[in-house]
């Protein structure tokens, strides 16, 4: 049965009282599981204590969209039975953002946003874009990007060189990377009214690991 926002973050709070897994977190999410997790630890805000939004969806991304290039963000070229309720939940993305943006502030916290250097989804995946919005859709992620680190205070935004949606496949490292760095400063004392840096960066070391999966959002201790 489809399920809004709000239920999906309240079966991910259960989930973790039930399995006993102590907070605060630190949330780790993909495309829709990024917006995901915003919601979550504005919903939850004493549960989180940092968050990696790998190339996440944002209201941002709504706000540099034309209505018609936003409508069609909703995957309806994607088959129907690919996964049971795929289309009618997961893509209902207007919802997901309306509940981000009413939902209280983001409380400050140690946040990387790891975005793509390019949006070209992979095959067999289809797009229900024609060639001509192409580009239209390209230059409104990179707004929505950008507007997404910028709306978080102190959020540091890492563009990782030739990767596109998918970056947790194509570059674990920098995932890996953007995990570590954020449980480091969110296990770090920090004085009250203390900012947190900010910037934007080109990732560029190396770190050996593994990848996540698409579209999901992680608690890591």
């Amino acid at each position: 049965m489809p399920r809004d926002p709000a239920e999906l973050v309240a079966e991910l709070h259960s989930l973790l009282a039930v399995a006993e897994v102590p907070g605060p977190y630190v949330l780790v999410g993909h495309s829709l599981g990024g917006a995901l997790s915003q919601l979550y630890a504005r919903t939850h805000p004493d549960q989180v204590s940092g968050m990696v939004l790998v190339d996440a969806g944002s209201p941002a991304h709504r706000a540099a969209q034309s209505p018609q290039l936003f409508e069609k963000g909703r995957y309806p070229a994607l088959a129907p039975d690919t996964v049971p309720g795929y289309r009618t939940e997961a893509y209902d993305l207007g919802a997901v953002y309306d509940q981000i943006e009413a939902a209280p502030a983001l409380r400050a916290m140690p946040v990387v946003v790891l975005s793509s250097s390019g949006l070209a989804l992979p095959d067999p995946m289809p797009s229900p874009y024609a060639a001509a919005e192409g580009a239209d859709l390209e230059r409104a992620w990179r707004a929505g990007q950008d507007g997404l680190a910028a709306g978080i205070p102190g959020a540091e935004h890492v563009t990782v060189p030739d990767t596109s949606h998918y970056v947790q496949n194509q570059r674990p490292d920098a995932v890996i990377q953007a995990v570590r760095e954020v449980l480091t400063r969110a296990s770090s004392p920090r004085p009250t009214g203390t900012a947190l840096g900010g910037g934007h960066d080109e990732f560029g070391a190396a770190v050996g690991g593994v990848g996540f999966a698409g579209d999901q959002t992680q608690g890591l201790q």
